[in-house]
């Protein structure tokens, strides 16, 4: 039972600071080993997601979430995006955090 309960995955929003340091660091966990991966600039990453900071989040909303198996995250999702922002984008728009 205790092995079931390890590899269960939890699907959880992103709602404090340590989590959302977590969710920042995520991809240098899938891509520590990938020679060819150019990691961003954490300071790049902070400011598109803080929400004072930057002006895109004025209109929009931000939802983060992250998969925890144990006490890990195995894995992390964008933005999600409601409101104004949602409707102005058209299909030849992309939105990338990572």
């Amino acid at each position: 039972m205790k092995d079931e309960m390890s590899r269960r995955i939890e699907i959880r929003q992103v709602t404090t600071a340590k989590e959302l340091k977590e969710f920042i660091a995520f991809p240098w966990r899938i891509y520590r080993e990938d020679r060819n991966w150019v990691p961003p600039l954490i300071s790049d990453i902070e400011a598109r997601l803080d929400i004072k900071r930057n002006p895109f989040w004025r209109t929009a909303e931000r939802e983060l979430w992250l998969a925890w198996q144990g006490n890990q995250p195995v894995g992390a999702s964008p933005p999600l995006l409601t409101g104004r922002a949602t409707r102005l984008l058209t299909k030849r728009s992309v939105f990338l955090l990572f």
